[in-house]
């Protein structure tokens, strides 16, 4: 059984079904495989902490984010290119264009706000999260 937790701006989504992927980085600790159980929570360790569901993980596929800034009228906004990580010294193949990317960025959570699309929202998501 594997045990996610994730972030209250996400829970409703991840509650409903809305959300029914997550990235997560490769670390010390081992993540889901496809055909594993997986026990969904927000608010771990803490009082407010809340099971959401459980899912079967259906398949894992190992990206790499690319971060950067574009010149859009004279000031410079995040942007978010995601490659499959085929290569483990380099960059595999784009998800896609611009449109595969929102769709990957909501379907992970984030929705576009005034003047903010969801992979902008993604994309400053993860800076914040990485301190970038």
């Amino acid at each position: 059984m594997v045990v996610y937790n994730f972030k209250e701006q996400f829970a409703d989504l991840v509650a409903s079904g809305e959300k029914c992927q997550t990235i997560r980085r490769l670390g010390k600790r081992s993540h889901a495989r496809a055909g594993d159980r997986l026990q969904l929570y927000t608010g771990q360790r803490t009082k407010s902490c809340r099971k959401l569901g459980e899912a079967i993980c259906t398949s894992v596929t190992p990206i790499k984010i690319l971060i950067g800034y574009i010149p859009t009228s004279g000031a410079y906004i995040r942007d978010i290119i995601i490659y499959q990580a085929d290569n483990p010294t380099g960059y595999g193949e784009p998800v896609g264009d611009n449109f595969a990317i929102a769709r990957f960025a909501m379907a992970d959570g984030f929705r576009a706000k005034p003047g903010r699309n969801a992979q902008g929202q993604m994309a400053d998501f993860f800076c914040k999260k990485s301190r970038l």
